[in-house]
């Protein structure tokens, strides 16, 4: 992580004022200008705690930083040529489930240190990575590398015949 000052507008007010907020942040090795993120701005936030209404005012940041916003998730999700093996289930909520997994693909696909114990595989149904960035929606959306996937293994159980 690297600690950075950087200067955020929030997006409801991007090109109707120029109210820049400063703070620190260790998303430093990861933003770049222009790059949207996600926070919480604890400026405009109403806070019932008496704990922190003893904090000085000056030392309380306006916003905190969380993590970096790739945008379309929609189209992130078409282009992810890799899956994860899992057991079947039953069809209980599968609205709720299938939103919470698509999710925790996101955050595995964003994260390299989440993903470093988990088996992902090559999707063999869908397109090969494009060679060129120009391709690519947007050449700095996190992605998955090849060298990181496993191949897809079907082993499947045959009848032997008895020996004697």
């Amino acid at each position: 992580h690297v600690l950075s000052d950087i200067w955020v507008v929030k997006a409801s007010e991007l090109g109707v004022t120029d109210n820049t907020i400063h703070s620190r942040t260790h998303l430093g090795h990861i933003l770049k200008p222009g790059d949207s993120v996600l926070g919480y701005a604890l400026g405009d936030s109403n806070v019932n705690d008496p704990n922190f209404d003893k904090l000085d005012p000056s030392q309380v940041p306006d916003v905190i930083l969380v993590k970096k916003f790739y945008g379309d998730k929609s189209a992130r999700r078409r282009q992810r040529i890799w899956k994860l093996k899992h057991l079947a289930e039953e069809d209980t909520n599968l609205s709720t489930g299938n939103n919470d997994y698509q999710e925790f693909l996101d955050d595995l696909e964003e994260d390299p240190a989440l993903r470093q114990n988990v088996n992902i595989f090559r999707d063999h149904s869908k397109p090969t990575i494009p060679v060129d960035t120009d391709d690519m929606d947007d050449p700095h959306a996190p992605h998955i590398t090849l060298e990181e996937m496993l191949d897809d293994m079907n082993i499947e159980d045959e009848e032997m015949e008895e020996v004697e």
